[in-house]
């Protein structure tokens, strides 16, 4: 689709459907990257993957897909986003269909890192269309409902590995995703085509600020002006509990409360589920506490966070059980649960809400792939080490160390909440 200047704006109808279906694809490529922690323990029993195999494709998906945020943000902002969207659906499905063959560990790694580049050929452009083709109206809502993927697209991932891994074989998992992102790449490609005349898609340089002090300092200048520089080293703590306590969890729950498999993954699937309940708590903070200021809304979370975990520390120190294993259990999943609520929230206002505001610059699709790659780095970085915690360490200290990376968290966000502060005062960003 070639970008095209119109005057009038994307039709409401159209817009609608545009979003059902952005909210379609970025939940189901969900299917397609967890699914590989599904199957995990079965293709290590068949002799398909070693330990240190597995904890490769995790680091190696992780990086090339922060990679590619980096890369595709920049993209999405100068390039058509059907397009990009169209070839990341295509590279999916093809790659987890090669997941499927029996291929030299290499090759396994090189399949499963194209697909985490595959994949973050979807957030970026996701996120243009609902930021600039969506009709204004939709906007906001979209943005706040957009959060909701995650969850959805984890528990649907959780759902459908589960089922397939019910037939016997753990080729069924990546065939099944394959079939479903091969389906929804047809429905992509064919709306993308018929909705062409009812939306606008702006040419990035009808979307540059007519600020000529702002084009001179470039996207670093502002990135440092307006405090989202202070503001990414937080993302790598958001990083940490996003993917890379979630991925340890069940190994927890069976190390720590010798909990069953099954008991342990049913357990941790509730994560998710809960973390739907972070568009709720984001939209209450955001609008009704701390009126509409992103900065200090994902501040104040990153903070709140440290109150379930102190919880959770409480629950974990000194060893034993409190309540019995099973109620520990459930009461550590519970905890975590609203760890992960909060993070949720940040992450909906540092990879969203925030980035949003530099559409003016034609810099909003780029700062939320920059938000989004640290964030993902975060995760590739605490795959191995919570691999390492679980292995090696006590729960407690785990936990001690989680506190202390909400601790630092925190404190960066404070002066990029002084700085963002200053710089929407100063009108620098649509407000």
């Amino acid at each position: 689709m070639t970008y095209e200047q119109k005057p009038c704006e994307s039709r409401l109808s159209s817009s609608k459907w545009l979003f059902v279906l952005c909210f379609l694809v970025y939940s189901a490529v969900y299917i397609a990257r967890g699914n590989l922690s599904y199957v995990r323990t079965t293709m290590i029993a068949d002799g398909i993957l070693t330990e240190g195999l597995s904890g490769t494709l995790s680091a190696v998906y992780f990086g090339c897909y922060a990679v590619g945020q980096i890369v595709n943000g920049s993209a999405a902002d100068k390039r058509p986003p059907f397009l990009l969207v169209s070839i990341g659906l295509c590279v999916i499905a093809v790659t987890n269909a090669a997941m499927m063959f029996s291929v030299p560990a290499a090759v396994r790694i090189i399949i499963w890192a194209i697909n985490g580049f595959g994949q973050s050929m979807l957030w970026c452009p996701v996120f243009y269309i609902i930021s600039n083709v969506l009709h204004p109206k939709l906007r906001f809502t979209a943005i706040t409902v957009i959060t909701l993927c995650t969850p959805v697209g984890k528990a649907s991932c959780a759902w459908i590995s589960g089922f397939a891994l019910s037939f016997g074989k753990w080729q069924n998992v990546f065939l099944a995703a394959s079939s479903i992102i091969a389906v929804i790449a047809v429905l992509w490609i064919s709306a993308s085509i018929t909705m062409r005349k009812d939306l606008v898609i702006p040419h990035p340089e009808c979307k540059k600020s007519e600020d000529s002090a702002s084009k001179k300092r470039g996207l670093f200048g502002i990135l440092s002006e307006s405090g989202v520089i202070f503001m990414l080293p937080a993302m790598l703590v958001y990083g940490l509990f996003l993917n890379g306590v979630l991925e340890v969890m069940p190994s927890i729950l069976s190390k720590q409360y010798s909990l069953s498999s099954t008991l342990s993954a049913f357990l941790d699937s509730f994560i998710p589920l809960l973390g739907s309940l972070g568009v709720l708590v984001s939209n209450l903070l955001y609008i009704k506490l701390f009126k509409r200021n992103d900065m200090k809304s994902a501040a104040f979370v990153m903070a709140m966070s440290m109150v379930p975990m102190a919880v959770m520390l409480l629950l974990t120190c000194g060893g034993g059980f409190r309540f019995g294993r099973y109620a520990d259990s459930i009461v550590l999943v519970i905890t975590y649960g609203l760890v992960y609520i909060l993070q949720l929230s940040f992450g909906h206002f540092c990879v969203s809400l925030v980035p949003v505001k530099f559409s003016g610059f034609a810099y909003a699709a780029t700062v939320s792939g920059i938000a989004n790659a640290i964030g993902y780095g975060g995760s590739a970085i605490s795959s191995y080490a919570m691999n390492f915690a679980v292995e090696k360490l006590p729960l407690w200290q785990t936990v001690i160390i989680w506190m202390l990376c909400l601790v630092a968290g925190t404190v960066f966000m404070i002066p990029a909440m002084i700085k963002w502060n200053k710089f929407v005062k100063n009108s620098l960003v649509d407000k």
